[in-house]
């Protein structure tokens, strides 16, 4: 029996309060203010338009008192400074060179009857205008140090041997064929071409 009565009280308490959520609903749309219908524009910020015109060329035809004249360049006070400024006397005591590269002491001069220049008294590093390289040898280690007579046209003459580690036969003729296939800068001292040696190693590995 009790449990009939509180079924009864449930039921009747859920459709009580389902009413009145109802009535709550239908009160809040009715009272609570419509939304808007319409949308408002969104703000937009339009690109500056840019506009690019070619300006034609024109001429001046205009008298010759309108047109302005070409700027002068003031160059007249550099000459004057150039002119009143004097560059101390110097005495030439010689003027050949005599003095070699890395060496302060300085070398006599040499002339033309005393034979070929030697390489640290050469004013300046010659350059060899051709290389050719040696032929690889197989099996062919060790390097060859040779010194070389350059003629008056740039081509070896002659050669010495300085140092040889490679014990190969081949070896040192590929290295003389190169040699003597290679071509050096002439050097004239004293209006004169002269003859020279030079040092190059070759190295096999």
């Amino acid at each position: 029996m009790i449990f009939k009565e509180d079924k009864y009280f449930y039921k009747r308490n859920f459709e009580i309060s389902l009413i009145v959520s109802l009535a709550l609903c239908i009160i809040t749309i009715l009272y609570w203010p419509k939304a808007k219908e319409t949308i408002e524009n969104p703000t937009t910020y339009f690109e500056p338009l840019i506009t690019v015109v070619d300006i034609p060329k024109t001429k001046q035809t205009g008298s010759p008192e309108f047109i302005p004249p070409p700027p002068k360049l003031e160059i007249s006070s550099v000459f004057e400074i150039i002119e009143d400024y004097e560059l101390p006397d110097v005495e030439i005591k010689e003027t050949t060179l005599s003095e070699s590269i890395g060496d302060s002491k300085p070398q006599p001069a040499k002339s033309k009857d005393t034979g070929p220049f030697e390489f640290s008294a050469l004013p300046f590093i010659p350059r060899q205008i051709l290389e050719v390289v040696p032929d690889k040898v197989d099996n062919g280690e060790g390097v060859i140090k040779l010194s070389i007579l350059i003629g008056k046209d740039g081509a070896p003459q002659k050669h010495k041997i300085i140092k040889n580690t490679t014990n190969k036969l081949l070896c040192y003729d590929s290295v003389i064929d190169a040699v003597y296939k290679s071509k050096w800068q002439p050097i004239i001292i004293e209006g004169d071409l002269i003859e020279y040696w030079v040092e190059k190693s070759y190295l096999f590995n």
